[in-house]
């Protein structure tokens, strides 16, 4: 049950970041979300901050920072748009995995079998998915010798996106069959 209800609070906490439309608004909900993060030992702490400064980071130099400067080629001020997604992606990021290391998510989804089944399935896909990652970089590193150049890199990863993508759909298809032949698809 309590499960359940952090869930809840957790998804009351996101749609209200989403819709908090004023610096205000936003600052109470990222102050919020640090306190939520008190809850936890001091190691897991540095942890979800560390990825939540790394995802923000990454969301806003790669969506909002090149808005901010298309505002600024065409001579519109930004600068509080930019604060209000910075505090916004910041909070929603620090809240999800604060929230995921609180909640046993088996748990939020055991009033109905069906949901159960699906969770575990996802789940233990994205487990696969993880190790197969982890064995294709020692298997980049085991056979590359010295400095893995850039080049290398790209290859790599292209490679690796291919495989992942016709991984997924012939797992799909695969995932499909067996609950069609289940009664999940009546």
């Amino acid at each position: 049950m309590k499960d359940k209800g952090l869930f809840v609070v957790y998804l009351l906490l996101i749609f209200f970041l989403s819709l908090a439309s004023s610096l205000e608004l936003l600052a109470i909900g990222t102050s919020l979300a640090l306190l939520m993060l008190l809850v936890l030992p001091l190691r897991k702490r540095r942890e979800i901050l560390k990825r939540t400064i790394y995802v923000c980071l990454f969301f806003n130099f790669t969506v909002s920072f090149p808005y901010f400067l298309a505002g600024l080629w065409i001579g519109q001020d930004r600068s509080e748009y930019i604060l209000m997604i910075l505090l916004r992606s910041f909070s929603m990021s620090l809240t999800t995995f604060t929230a995921f290391k609180l909640i046993n998510i088996y748990k939020v989804f055991d009033f109905s079998k069906s949901l159960s089944f699906l969770m575990v399935i996802v789940s233990s896909h994205i487990l696969v998915y993880l190790k197969l990652l982890e064995e294709f970089k020692d298997a980049l590193k085991s056979r590359t010798i010295g400095h893995i150049n850039r080049n290398v890199r790209i290859i790599f990863i292209d490679r690796l996106i291919k495989f992942f993508f016709e991984r997924s759909i012939h797992t799909s298809e695969e995932l499909y069959q067996a609950m069609k032949s289940r009664g999940f698809y009546d």
